[in-house]
């Protein structure tokens, strides 16, 4: 499993620099992931979701073709909120902490 989750950080990571987005913070976790990035305004959080989810399964898929056995590689559902009266700071310190109770972003 370390080795998916390597693969599934390098994919995010390039995924968003390829869209010229800038990542947070990132922590993944056995079944699902937080994803904490900085997007311009045009883009819709579904569009944000749908390119990452698409784009490392297609990958994901074709390095561990096993993991396609099993179903779809992701759920199709997700949490995700925009901040914007907390600073990112408040943000980064609830993600690390697992206390904070946020609710996962599960990709």
């Amino acid at each position: 499993m370390a080795k998916i989750a390597t693969t599934l950080r390098e994919l995010i990571e390039a995924k968003v620099s390829q869209m010229g987005w800038r990542i947070l913070a990132l922590e993944i976790m056995p079944d699902h992931v937080h994803v904490f990035i900085q997007v311009d305004a045009k883009t819709s959080p579904s569009d944000i979701v749908r390119l990452l989810k698409g784009f490392t399964s297609r990958h994901l898929g074709k390095q561990f073709p096993w993991l396609r056995k099993r179903g779809h590689i992701w759920a199709k559902g997700y949490w995700l909120s925009a901040i914007g009266i907390v600073s990112s700071e408040t943000v980064k310190r609830a993600h690390r902490s697992p206390k904070e109770n946020l609710e996962p972003l599960a990709l």
